[in-house]
């Protein structure tokens, strides 16, 4: 259980390996594409959560790091590609601000939904 920790900081490493390989992709196919196709990346990580299991939640994180880069990519070059010159900056600062607000939005409910949270034990823990 030592090594989960080392594990699950490495999953970040997957982001940029996703991020690195999604522009000759994005060269031959729609943003919209590959955002589809980088949104059903995410979703063995749920199937992990929903039953629970350690390696299911592990394997479905290092496939949602790579859905990550492709999706972050695949969004501002979308983005880029709808938006005018002038609407351009305020385009790209409605997604971050709605994908900052997501973030945030589930750390509260995860935040409220454990019982007391300044006593957080191995049990509460996977």
């Amino acid at each position: 259980d030592s090594k989960l920790g080392y594990m699950c900081s490495s999953i970040y490493s997957f982001v940029s390996l996703g991020g690195s390989l999604i522009a000759p992709f994005l060269i031959v196919n729609p943003a919209r594409f590959v955002l589809f196709c980088s949104s059903l990346l995410y979703v063995p990580f749920y199937i992990g959560v929903i039953f629970l299991d350690k390696i299911a939640i592990i394997c479905g994180s290092v496939v949602t790091g790579v859905g990550d880069g492709v999706m972050w990519i695949a969004v501002y070059d979308y983005i880029v590609r709808v938006s005018r010159k002038e609407n351009l900056v305020r385009n790209m600062s409605y997604f971050v601000f709605v994908s900052s607000f997501a973030g945030l939005l589930g750390y509260l409910i995860n935040y409220f939904n454990i019982e007391d949270p300044t006593k957080i034990t191995d049990s509460t823990r996977l």
